[in-house]
């Protein structure tokens, strides 16, 4: 099982906010029998000092010669939502 977490850290540069990305990830895999960490951390930098509503705060682009539903079903197919999970399909 495989688990994608997006989570928000002030960080003065790139290389900070991965350093703190990975401490916080090897925290959260603690709690996880036979965790493994997968070596991928992706920064994503948000230049506004507070967020507000509507801000990005992640962004992926991946190209793909699929049609939208078989991209999703390829990409998030397997995915198991979590209790806070709430989705619209097409």
């Amino acid at each position: 099982m495989f688990e994608e977490r997006v989570v928000i850290f002030r960080a003065a540069s790139l290389t900070e906010a991965l350093a703190k990305g990975e401490t916080e990830a090897k925290r959260y895999a603690e709690g996880w029998p036979q965790p493994k960490m997968l070596d991928h951390l992706v920064a994503f930098s948000i230049l506004e000092e507070e967020l507000c509503e509507g801000e990005e705060v992640w962004s992926c682009f991946r190209e793909s010669a699929l049609a939208g539903g078989e991209f999703l079903k390829r990409v998030y197919g397997e995915e198991m939502l979590g209790l806070r999970h709430e989705e619209r399909g097409e």
